[in-house]
């Protein structure tokens, strides 16, 4: 009996697929336990504690993640992504549409901004060079996005305006004073402007004016201090003063 090569590779590709499929379940599964469990708790749970929550067993969790900080990065960095794809602008999209819907994405998902804030602390290199990429990823993505609405946005500064941005959508989602997007999101571009200024002016206009070369002036020399004639006393001053 032969065997079709091309079918029993077709067959070992449709197992790999699903297998992926079954280890990318399992792991929304525990990042969902995360939301759940770390906002209140921290990294002080175990591994065993979110499997228990997520309804699998610790083996299983363990041959996914190593640790509970390996799940925590894996949440925040899997919910930046869909940030990204979430904002995307379309066509018609203004700067007001797309910082409201930014806003409203990170205030969609508190859970895991109580998440990114309990891990900034006490992560090892490994973890915060993790999260410093994902985070210079994200904003990347949201200054090139802004870019396709703005053209004027100069290239080489869209990553530090995404930044800029980020962080004044992050403190408009998650302040109590905060409770409108689209207010929030005209208040914000009201400010882009501000970041989309020349590197190379706003440097230029901060450097100090070249110094003149100021010759040292030659200090006059004083003159002798004399005893005046005669003294108010009517007589002679002395000839030698002490």
């Amino acid at each position: 009996m032969t065997t079709d090569p091309h079918a029993a590779q077709e067959r070992q590709r449709q197992r790999e697929a699903a297998h992926q499929r079954r280890q990318e379940s399992r792991r929304e599964a525990l990042r969902h336990a995360a939301r759940v469990l770390i906002p209140d708790h921290g990294l002080c749970i175990t591994l065993g504690e979110l499997a228990a929550q997520a309804g699998l067993s610790r083996s299983v969790a363990v041959g996914l993640y190593a640790k509970v900080a390996d799940v925590a990065v894996d949440l925040v960095c899997h919910t930046w992504r869909a940030l990204i794809e979430t904002t995307a602008p379309t066509q018609d999209t203004t700067v007001e549409d797309f910082l409201a819907r930014l806003i409203q994405a990170l205030r969609a998902d508190t859970a895991a901004h109580r998440v990114w804030q309990a891990i900034q602390c006490g992560l090892p290199p490994r973890h915060r060079e993790t999260m410093a990429e994902a985070e210079a990823f994200l904003a990347l993505a949201m200054g090139e996005a802004l870019r396709e609405i703005c053209p004027a946005i100069q290239a080489d500064a869209s990553a530090e305006i995404g930044d800029r941005i980020l962080n004044l959508a992050r403190h408009a989602a998650y302040a109590a004073s905060a409770p409108d997007p689209r207010a929030e999101a005209a208040l914000i571009a009201d400010l882009l402007p501000r970041f989309q200024a020349q590197p190379a002016a706003a440097i230029a206009a901060l450097a100090p004016a070249p110094r003149a070369e100021i010759q040292p002036a030659t200090a006059p020399t004083p003159q002798a201090w004399m005893l005046p004639r005669p003294l108010p006393n009517g007589h002679d001053p002395p000839r030698r003063v002490a």
